[in-house]
């Protein structure tokens, strides 16, 4: 691995650890950090990435997003309003840190990562009406369930094939 897949595994399961977190504590967004521990376990390796979609927090979180690449308006409005909250926050909480130099460049970083999210959401992701997103989300389900039954029916055939027959 080199270091730069190794930078991002390492920033993928940051990521995903705050995103877990914040799936239990509510200032924390989840789906943000979601999306950012799929872009880095993506370009880390193959096998982080498989990993990560199979995680459950994936599943409920991002799989629909992933398939689609597409929200509706309000779910972009709230996911951007939740994390800007929470970085506005950070934001004025650093008011009482003594290093200047780091003050400053943590308050940078989160000037960036703000302007960031707003750039990604505005030109990155689809937005598509409440009954766009139904029907996409009945195909995804829909697409999934024959998925499942076509794993369930190649096993079923393995099983019959690896069955030991009787020579008696």
């Amino acid at each position: 691995m080199t270091i730069k897949k190794i930078i991002f595994a390492t920033l993928g399961f940051i990521f995903f650890a705050l995103a877990i977190l914040g799936s239990w504590v509510p200032v924390l967004p989840t789906v943000p950090f979601l999306l950012l521990s799929a872009f880095f376990f993506t370009r880390s390796s193959d096998r982080l990435n498989n990993w990560f979609i199979n995680t459950k927090a994936y599943h409920k979180y991002l799989e629909s997003y992933m398939a689609h690449k597409s929200m509706t308006l309000r779910t972009k409005i709230f996911i951007c309003t939740l994390a800007s909250v929470m970085m506005i926050f950070a934001f004025v909480m650093l008011k009482n840190m003594d290093n200047d130099i780091l003050r400053i460049s943590l308050r940078v970083f989160l000037v960036v990562a703000m302007l960031t999210m707003y750039w990604y959401f505005h030109t990155r992701i689809k937005t598509v009406s409440q009954e766009e997103m139904k029907k996409m989300q009945a195909e995804f389900l829909a697409a999934a369930e024959a998925k499942k039954q076509a794993e369930a029916q190649t096993n079923q055939s393995d099983d019959i094939k690896t069955e030991p027959v009787d020579t008696d």
